[in-house]
């Protein structure tokens, strides 16, 4: 299967194979082709002493200034800044199957419906708030999320806001907070999922 690769928030292509390694080293060893591509926007991650701590891309902003996105995620609804772009790159793609970390799950929740893929696999996803500026339509295809109750730094309202947009949703729930699993159980789940 051709699988595209959505990373999260502040991250790229190297730190989010860096971070699902395993994960995406178990699919490329059972010959799936998997493709990574980056968001548009430039992005700084920053340190509570105010220091850069880490610098990426994202697919889309709830503001102007695309570096406040945390702050921003307990509203209802927003504008996605970007998201129109971020549809023009991704709408020329091949791949059967989406995979989507934080972010990117949102990216890939938002633009199924014209995207077309046959399956999603959503790591840490949410749908809030919800855009102002791109119409969301119910996910029909089969949708596994995967995610942890306890993590801090999506809040549980918004990942369960995924279960509002997929109509054929099986979910797995994991004790790693907000990342992407790799263990034995969450790899075997997912290769099931994409071979059912």
């Amino acid at each position: 299967m051709k699988i595209l690769v959505l990373h999260g928030f502040g991250q790229s292509t190297q730190i989010v194979q860096q971070r699902g390694k395993a994960l995406f080293k178990h699919l490329q060893k059972l010959e799936h082709e998997l493709t990574f591509p980056e968001g548009h926007i430039d992005v700084q991650l920053f340190n509570q002493d105010g220091s850069i701590r880490q610098e990426g891309k994202a697919w889309f902003a709830y503001n102007k200034d695309p570096n406040i996105f945390l702050e921003e995620m307990n509203q209802q609804e927003t504008e996605w800044i970007g998201i129109e772009k971020t549809f023009q790159q991704l709408q020329s793609k091949v791949f059967d199957v989406i995979i989507g970390f934080s972010q990117g799950a949102a990216v890939a929740i938002a633009l199924a419906k014209k995207l077309k893929p046959k399956k999603l696999v959503i790591l840490s996803g949410f749908v809030r708030p919800e855009p102002t500026n791109w119409k969301l339509e119910n996910v029909e295809c089969p949708v596994l999320m995967i995610w942890d109750p306890s993590e801090t730094i999506v809040l549980k309202e918004s990942l369960e806001s995924v279960r509002n947009w997929c109509d054929n949703l099986t979910e797995m729930t994991h004790n790693k907070r907000h990342s992407i699993p790799s263990t034995t159980a969450v790899r075997k789940r997912i290769v099931e999922f994409l071979d059912s």
